[in-house]
Order: structure tokens, then C-alpha cells, then sequence
């Protein structure tokens, strides 16, 4: 037989129950966020990650360059080393870009590394944006940073995004653009040059990206806009890219670059901003990277009065000052694929006059003292240079 059950009245006011729910809502939201702070690492641990060149295809590996330490993360006997790869900071997903079965689409895909290890392709069938590259993860381990481009035309349009892997949310941090100069066309039966862009409009385009006027009859066919592999600061806050506005020729001896300049953009939503222009138009922004403090970047410049270089410049981001800590000379004549080493070091491929830039050797440069020393990189005999590697956030992985 039921009985009649009584429940009993709490204890507690009314008030006391509000004040006791809110410190306990506090005291979660507390723990929620100390497990964020915990999960990420709090910034560069010293290990970056990437693919490796094998007898047949490549492996995605995580390293440590300063204590040659290594962990193979995925076997890929199908992926061409030549293309880019990463593995989250939780260790649960590896992301890797492939070529379609032409070579004429470089697609991406995404693999789960625990519990049923599932992968996935994104980008593979979609007309238009169809090369995916420069893969790094934000510390939260669950979105993608990356460059995409239309390769439909043989000056790409690009874009900088960022890609939910639980959601498929696609979130554009900053577009290029492709517009069109001037083109020869039959005018009253003789060909002549017509302009497809008011001077005004050129003006504010290179204005924007931090160049110099340029008359509308030195642009020919084409304008563009190049992005370099953004970086995302330790502190996974912020991401910052080199942006070149280019043209599709120039006169002899000019520089097909109209402006290039550091941009840097909030992970967050903030819009990107310009927050340096080269000054000396001889020169691009080849490529940028956040050093292990946060509170500096790194910096090559290509071009110059010998073409084709790379100087190293750093950017004091406290101060504005810039210099040069690694000049272009017979030894150090080729660098490129800067990577923050802890410490604030930079690690950089070199290689000298007159060689090819894969025979290259490693180096890293204190930006403070300015001493350059080798790197001994010991991954596997086939995969010593580190290209297309990115940073991890955690101490090991």
C-alpha cells in the first residue's frame, strides 16, 4: 500500500539558496575555465609537428628539435611528402592534405586517432577552392587554420579560414582578391590597352596593402593577393600572415610586387589589421611567425637588389623597432621555413650560393645575442629539413 510521503522544506532561505546556486555557478564556471587554461598548454612546448618523406609516401610525426626526440603519429604510405600535415594538441586528430588522383587538387583530410579512427575528406569535390595548404591547429584542438585557393586560375584567389572539425563550420579569417588591370583589345581595327580600373581604385588597393602610388599604365593584366602560412601567437589568441599585392608583369628590372606588409588578425572576431608596411618595395613579406615569447615576430624578406633572397628580420612588437639578424650572404644566401624554438630562438633552413635550397642545413639564431648556430636534426634519414612543420601546445605530445 502507497503511503503518503511528505517532502521536507530545505533548510535554507530563499536568499542564502540564490547566494549558495551563484558561488556554485562561479565555482564551476572557475573549474571549467582553469581546465581550459590546463588543456592548452599555455603556449609553444618546443615540439612542432609535420610530415616526414618515407621510401613510400611520408609520416605525420611529431618532434622535438632540441632534444631529437620523435613519436610517429601516422603511418601515410599514400601522401606525398611535398604536401602538409598536423596533429592536435589532445593527440585525438591528425589533419594532412592529399593530392587527388591528377595532381591537380590538393584536398584535406582529417583522422581520428583514438576510440574508432575514422578519417574524413573535405574540399575534395568543391569547385573553386580546391588547394588546401598550411595546416596548423588552434590550441583548443577541435579547429583548423589553414589557406585555401581557387588553382582555376593561374592567379589564385585566397583566402585565410578557420575549420571546425566537430561542426564543419567554415569561419573566413581574411580574403585576397583578384582584379583586373588592363588588357590589349581591337579599337577601331588597331589594338590598344584599356583599362579595366580607375586610378582612384588603384590607389586605395595598394594604400590598403601599404605600397606606394603606382601609375594605372604600370599594371597589366592582373592583380592579386598572395597570403603566407599565418602563425597563431602562443597564446592562441591571435594569428598573423603576410599579405603581397602582385601584379601579373612589370617593366624590366620593376619588382611585380606592389606592396606587402604583416597583418595581424583576433582569433576571436576581431577584424585584421595592417600592423606593418615594407617600406623598401624591392623587398615581400615572405613569410611571419610569432616567436616562443609571444611578444615579437620573425620575419623573411624576399627580393632585394640580387632578387630572390631571404633575409631574416625581427620585429620587436613592444617597441616597433625592426632588424636584420640574419643578412643574405655567400654562407646563409637561400633562408626560409622559420620555426619558433623555445627560449624566443628561431630555427631557419639555410643554404649557400650557388646550391638548392632542399640541400640545405638548419640553423638557430638568438635574435638578442645574434649567435648563429647548426642544428642537428635527426627525424629519420629521408625527412631532416622540417618543412611545413607547425608548433604544438603542450610540452610533449
Amino acid at each position: 500500500m502507497l503511503q503518503n510521503t511528505t517532502i521536507p522544506q530545505s533548510r535554507f532561505k530563499p536568499k542564502t539558496r540564490f547566494l549558495l546556486i551563484t558561488a556554485l555557478l562561479l565555482l564551476s564556471a572557475g573549474a571549467a575555465l582553469w581546465a581550459v587554461i590546463q588543456s592548452t598548454g599555455g603556449g609553444y612546448g618546443g615540439w612542432i609537428t609535420g610530415l616526414v618523406p618515407e621510401e613510400q609516401g611520408s609520416s605525420l610525426v611529431a618532434y622535438d628539435p632540441i632534444d631529437n626526440r620523435s613519436k610517429l603519429i601516422l603511418a601515410l604510405p599514400e601522401v606525398a611528402p611535398d604536401n602538409y600535415g598536423a596533429v592536435s594538441p589532445d593527440g585525438k586528430y591528425a589533419a594532412y592534405t592529399q593530392w587527388n588522383g591528377t595532381g591537380t587538387v590538393r584536398y584535406l583530410v582529417v583522422q581520428k586517432l583514438t576510440g574508432f579512427k575514422k578519417s574524413r575528406e573535405y574540399f575534395k569535390d568543391v569547385s573553386g577552392m580546391q588547394e588546401v595548404t598550411c595546416l596548423s591547429w588552434l590550441p583548443d584542438s577541435s579547429r583548423l587554420l589553414f589557406v585555401r585557393k581557387d588553382v582555376t586560375e593561374t592567379f589564385p584567389y585566397q583566402e585565410i579560414c578557420i575549420f571546425d572539425v566537430l561542426t564543419g563550420k567554415i569561419t573566413t579569417v581574411d580574403s585576397g582578391g583578384l582584379w583586373d588591370g588592363r588588357s590589349i583589345k581591337e579599337v577601331n581595327g588597331r589594338e590598344e590597352w584599356v583599362g579595366y580600373m580607375p586610378q582612384e581604385q588603384l590607389d586605395q588597393l595598394v594604400s590598403k596593402y601599404g605600397g606606394q602610388k603606382i601609375a594605372i599604365e604600370q599594371i597589366n593584366r592582373k592583380l592579386w593577393v598572395e597570403f603566407s602560412a599565418p602563425s597563431i601567437s602562443p597564446d592562441g589568441e591571435k594569428v598573423v600572415y603576410s599579405a603581397t599585392l602582385a601584379r601579373s608583369s612589370a617593366d624590366e628590372g620593376g619588382s611585380l610586387r606592389c606592396a606587402s606588409g604583416i597583418w595581424v588578425a583576433g582569433e576571436k572576431g576581431a577584424p585584421p589589421h595592417r600592423i606593418y608596411a615594407n617600406p623598401d618595395q624591392s623587398y615581400a613579406v615572405n613569410s611571419v611567425i610569432w616567436t616562443s615569447y609571444g611578444k615579437a615576430l620573425a620575419f623573411i624578406q624576399l627580393g632585394g637588389p640580387d632578387k630572390g633572397e631571404g633575409k631574416i628580420d625581427y620585429l620587436d612588437l613592444s617597441t616597433n623597432n625592426i632588424k636584420t639578424i640574419v643578412h643574405t650572404t655567400q654562407k646563409h644566401q637561400t633562408n626560409l621555413q622559420l620555426l619558433a624554438m623555445p627560449g624566443n630562438e628561431i630555427s631557419f633552413l639555410s643554404a649557400p650560393l650557388d646550391t638548392r635550397a632542399k640541400d640545405g642545413q638548419r640553423y638557430v639564431i638568438n635574435p638578442e645575442t645574434g649567435e648563429i648556430r647548426p642544428q642537428q636534426i635527426k627525424i629519420s634519414p629521408k625527412g631532416n629539413q622540417l618543412l611545413n612543420f607547425s608548433s604544438l601546445y603542450q610540452e610533449s605530445p
